[in-house]
């Protein structure tokens, strides 16, 4: 059994428990509060598992194993010196041979370089240093790292496959023939299947860094931070505008404007507890839901904070929090989901129906991405300057798998 399948376990037993805990007529509340722990803990070690789960390398080809070596011989840091000095040379321009083929431009690195070697420090991905003094090894504490948050895509299980060169298009068959009983020599009618779809362009996402060239060879923990901060980085973008982007060049359409989101059970008091559980509820459909483990759901810190102090009557001590995560598959606090404006405005709650086999949304990833060296804009300073561009997009092929909640909190 796997890291991730113990996990998943451990999980779906740890829901059992609390349902089980929340149904009496007089909830245990300290046995609720470590079950409602264990149940955030597990997720958030869940999550994190499926994002260390590397893609297979085939390593039982001789051709498998050098590429494996060449990227373990390559670093970030060479990409930039050898784009910074007008040629990449050594491992780093045989792995990028080996990964790309001929179609790339000079300052073209495969997507992998952004992929941890070791183990990652989820959420810890440091800061690129800008002109600070080089320590030596005896010295020099580790580099101090910045928090991003973590990605709603991952989080929900979206596919984000990396494709090659040109555009990536995803076919959906949304119709096709009937079913029927048929007495002997009774006639089927043929229906003509119906596809759908969408073809997704790559759209740019950049991001720059100011630093010394000196760094690059001098600074210890330098590829570490080069590489977790770039893919921290992207991924925090890529996040923000699959959940909120609008669809106007150059942003790619998010869930919260593909989806039309539902109104308050009472658009003018804040939700009380029977009608949060009843509107998430709502939601198990028996074709995208079939339970409510099939749910994900991701709000804001303050929707979070309102269901955990919404209950039922006065005198009850389970809130609307602790009954949906005992039920539901997952319960998420991002803060990408925009904030309210004022006191009247509805906070948004993203639902992910994922009991279907189908390909609700996708997220390509182009196989490389692209690092600018400027020598001369900062050259006074004795600094040069990166940009970092990575190609992506997102669409939402399947509107039914997703629903968009609103919840009024005053």
């Amino acid at each position: 059994m796997t890291k991730t399948q113990t996990l998943e376990l451990k999980l779906g037993e740890a829901r059992r428990k609390l349902a089980e805990a929340i149904a009496t007529a007089d909830p245990d509340m300290e046995v609720v509060n470590v079950l409602t722990a264990e149940i955030r803990q597990t997720d958030d070690l869940l999550t994190a598992q499926r994002l260390l789960e590397p893609e297979p390398v085939t390593t039982t080809t001789v051709e498998g194993r050098e590429v494996l070596e060449l990227r373990q011989r390559s670093t970030l840091a060479g990409f930039v010196q050898g784009i910074h000095a007008g040629k990449v040379e050594g491992p780093e321009a045989e792995f990028r041979s080996a990964v790309l083929g001929d179609g790339f431009e000079q300052n073209h690195v495969p997507l992998e370089m952004l992929m941890p070697r070791g183990n990652p420090r989820l959420e810890e991905r440091a800061v690129t240093p800008v002109a600070a003094a080089a320590q030596t090894e005896g010295n020099q504490q580790t580099i101090a790292a910045r928090v991003f948050k973590r990605s709603i895509p991952a989080l929900l299980g979206i596919p984000m496959p990396t494709v090659p060169a040109g555009n990536a298009g995803y076919p959906r068959l949304t119709g096709g023939t009937t079913f029927s009983m048929q007495a002997k020599s009774g006639e089927q009618l043929a229906v003509a299947g119906t596809f759908g779809g969408a073809e997704l362009s790559p759209l740019r996402g950049t991001g720059s860094y100011e630093f010394r060239v000196e760094d690059i060879a001098e600074l210890i923990g330098i590829e570490d931070a080069l590489r977790e901060d770039l893919r921290g980085g992207m991924e925090d973008l890529m996040s923000i505008q699959a959940t909120n982007g609008n669809g106007t060049a150059p942003n790619v359409e998010g869930i919260r404007n593909a989806i039309s989101a539902t109104p308050t059970t009472n658009p003018t008091d804040a939700d009380t507890f029977s009608e949060m559980v009843e509107r998430f509820m709502g939601e198990v459909d028996g074709l995208y839901a079939n339970g409510p483990g099939d749910m994900r759901l991701v709000m804001r810190n303050d929707i979070f904070q309102f269901m955990a102090s919404t209950f039922a009557t006065n005198d009850d001590s389970v809130s609307a929090y602790n009954y949906l995560q005992a039920r539901v598959g997952g319960i998420t606090v991002n803060n990408t989901i925009p904030a309210k404006t004022n006191n009247n405005d509805i906070g948004n709650v993203i639902v992910y129906k994922a009991g279907a086999n189908t390909r609700a949304a996708i997220m390509p990833v182009w196989n490389a991405f692209s690092l600018v060296v400027d020598p001369y804009s900062l050259a006074q300073s004795g600094e040069l300057r990166l940009t970092a561009a990575v190609l992506f997009n997102f669409k939402v092929l399947d509107s039914d798998a997703f629903a968009v909640k609103k919840v009024r909190t005053s």
